[in-house]
């Protein structure tokens, strides 16, 4: 709330120029070539230093499907891939994976208790969700007409605005957890955890007794996802996924992280540019 509130102390001007700055963005994926090659500039050159390379059309296109119509395309075709049998060994290896988290957190001697009661808690209520647990309401509410892929652009574009608007003065939606193609993800918003059917069946996970293969991949991608429930950017929110005031905790923290026991120091590994959001797939 602090970041809304420094608004109110800018510039007339100034807010008029960041208005511009952003309905442009908004709209250039509706625009022409230059401002694509523009906006690519700005955030990729400028801001993080990368070589010159122009946009291409086609991968913009494939962007522009994926993040648009992601939710309807991903419910359709990971729909045909469900398996009660495949969702019931994924609940009992999440269950494990969980339970060992909460025992390692539990006897975290660095963390002091008040920390380490409230990370115990949250990380035993976050849930997993399948395809058939979550839906995107917001969407959901909109039929797409018969047009051009522009068109349905548009109209996404535009049924988005019109419920963010529809919020002003009142208290406005979280950011949904809908059907999508990452293998799994952590949302904060709903302190549950994603899984594509995908990667809920063989051979990432064993039907029966689970065995290395198992652990190896499908847990390894489970403990990932649980621990950002407990990350700095989860920790905001509480395990009722309600944001929570952490200034109080500036003191513990600094605490905490002087008793952390250190690992050892290891060459830092870029991450590809394409996971820009939050997502583990094997």
């Amino acid at each position: 709330m602090r970041n809304i509130d420094l608004l109110t102390e800018q510039p007339l001007a100034d807010l008029k120029s960041y208005a511009r700055v952003e309905v442009m963005e908004a709209s250039e994926t509706f625009l022409t070539q230059t401002f694509l090659d523009e906006d690519r500039r700005f955030h990729r050159e400028i801001l993080e230093g990368e070589d010159h390379q122009p946009v291409a059309l086609a991968a913009s296109c494939a962007d522009l499907t994926l993040g648009s119509l992601e939710p309807w395309v991903a419910k359709a075709y990971l729909a045909a891939l469900t398996s009660p049998a495949n969702e019931d060994a994924a609940r009992r290896m999440f269950g494990l994976v969980r339970t060992n988290l909460v025992q390692a957190i539990d006897r975290a001697a660095w963390i002091d208790n008040q920390s380490r009661r409230a990370s115990a808690s949250k990380v035993s209520q976050t849930r997993l969700q399948f395809i058939g647990d979550v839906e995107s309401k917001r969407l959901d509410k909109l039929v797409l007409t018969p047009g051009s892929f522009r068109a349905a652009l548009v109209q996404i574009a535009t049924h988005v605005n019109a419920e963010g608007l529809a919020e002003i003065g009142h208290p406005s939606s979280p950011p949904e957890l809908y059907p999508n193609f990452g293998g799994a993800i952590y949302s904060r918003n709903v302190n549950a955890l994603w899984v594509s059917p995908e990667i809920a069946r063989p051979p990432y996970l064993d039907m029966g007794r689970f065995g290395a293969v198992s652990f190896g991949a499908f847990g390894t991608l489970i403990g990932h996802e649980l621990a950002h429930s407990v990350s700095p950017d989860g920790i905001g929110y509480d395990a009722g996924a309600a944001p929570r005031d952490v200034v109080g905790d500036c003191t513990r923290c600094v605490q905490c992280a002087v008793a952390m026991p250190r690992a050892p120091a290891r060459r830092r590994q870029e991450r590809p540019r394409e996971q820009d959001r939050r997502s583990t797939s094997p």
